[in-house]
């Protein structure tokens, strides 16, 4: 009614999950769900656009209208944009249960205690999962979606030996269609690192060959 003879939309939709413990108990639990939208349209052959965050629909003639000016103020050519083949995602996306969850923290968080007396803190064990769909189409029913589904655990501690602190931690990302990592392995390794470093110092001045660990040259 307002003009517009083609539409295209970005629809780009998320959710996600942040679970910590300190001390063997449940820290911090944080949902988070998103949708954000982006339009284009054809108005008089030029192509206008309009960024969604609000779905209410008293606000779309405004959002329309927007699109309308956008076009007339940039004169930029309406070009359709094509659809190719994208596979679906194929395997479980679920978080693991709350309860489960927080156990695998919780152990992880033990772990680390328990390599050394000398972890003294495991000032952050977390676990952070995310969802993200992205979806294209337009005003003929073409369509194509892609999705992602991941997250990300850290744990971070500090050791302690006399005066001297040092801080060490172990992070991995993983992907949701497969099993989750070993937590507790990983925490053995990040406090293993804090460890490791105690009782370091300098090094006299020279040229010497030098071993570095794959995380320092990444």
């Amino acid at each position: 009614e307002q003009g517009l003879s083609r539409l295209a939309f970005y629809l780009e939709e998320k959710e996600g999950r942040s679970v910590s413990v300190y001390q063997g108990s449940c820290d911090k639990l944080e949902y988070f769900q998103q949708a954000q939208l982006f339009v284009e349209g054809e108005y008089e052959g030029f192509c206008g656009s309009v960024f969604v965050e609000n779905f209410d629909e008293s606000l779309m003639r405004e959002q329309v209208d927007t699109i309308k000016e956008t076009a007339i103020a940039r004169k930029k050519l309406f070009v359709p944009y094509e659809y190719p083949l994208c596979p679906e995602t194929e395997g479980d996306t679920e978080w693991l249960p709350l309860d489960q969850m927080l156990e695998k923290l919780a152990a992880a968080e033990k772990t680390a205690y328990e390599l050394d007396k000398r972890i003294t803190t495991v000032q952050r064990c977390v676990c952070h999962e995310r969802k993200q769909k992205v979806t294209l189409l337009d005003h003929q029913g073409h369509s194509v979606s892609d999705h992602w589904a991941g997250g990300n655990f850290f744990l971070g501690v500090s050791a302690k030996q006399e005066d001297q602190v040092q801080l060490g931690g172990k992070g991995k990302a993983f992907l949701l269609n497969k099993e989750y990592p070993d937590f507790s392995k990983l925490a053995e390794q990040g406090a293993e690192r804090a460890v490791s470093k105690l009782g370091s110092g300098s090094y006299r001045t020279g040229n010497c060959p030098v071993l570095l660990e794959p995380s320092v040259v990444c």
